[in-house]
């Protein structure tokens, strides 16, 4: 909490950040979710009931907690929450720091209010609103940090 804003994270049951969003003082509520094979794999056969539960898991969350602003950074738990945000009516805003956008942030910036990016380049594979290239990325030994550039 930073004054009169709450921020809560959500995130995967098995993620990296299960351990480090508490570490940093945040509260975190976890969500299933697994990634889509694009191959024949055991888990095409587990992925409608895990997307399943992280929705009803997510509408959970976004119901209780009743945000202002949901803000998905690309990951699997990405699609429940952004899905969910879009249902309740909550402004959805995303951020891709990756060159190549990810499935789920590809069809999140569809209808999201604002994408936020790393690379130029990227903004031809996502939709959105908005969208606006922040440097945040290392280019020849120099940070390109607080650069901002509209591409629309």
């Amino acid at each position: 909490s930073a004054g009169d804003v709450e921020i809560h994270f959500a995130g995967a049951e098995q993620g990296l950040e299960r351990r480090m969003v508490p570490q940093a003082g945040y509260p975190l509520s976890t969500v299933p979710a697994i990634g889509l094979s694009r191959s024949l794999h055991l888990d095409l056969l587990r992925f409608p009931w895990r997307l399943f539960r992280g929705i009803l898991r997510s509408l959970k969350l976004l119901l209780r907690y009743k945000p202002h602003l949901v803000i998905c950074t690309g990951g699997y738990v990405s699609g429940p929450i952004g899905l969910c945000a879009r249902i309740v009516g909550c402004p959805l805003v995303l951020h891709e720091s990756n060159r190549r956008a990810g499935l789920t942030t590809r069809i999140l910036s569809r209808f999201s209010r604002q994408v936020y990016l790393g690379f130029p380049s990227t903004a031809r594979e996502v939709g959105g609103q908005k969208r606006r290239v922040v440097g945040n990325h290392p280019v020849g030994g120099r940070s390109r940090a607080g650069e901002s550039s509209s591409v629309d």
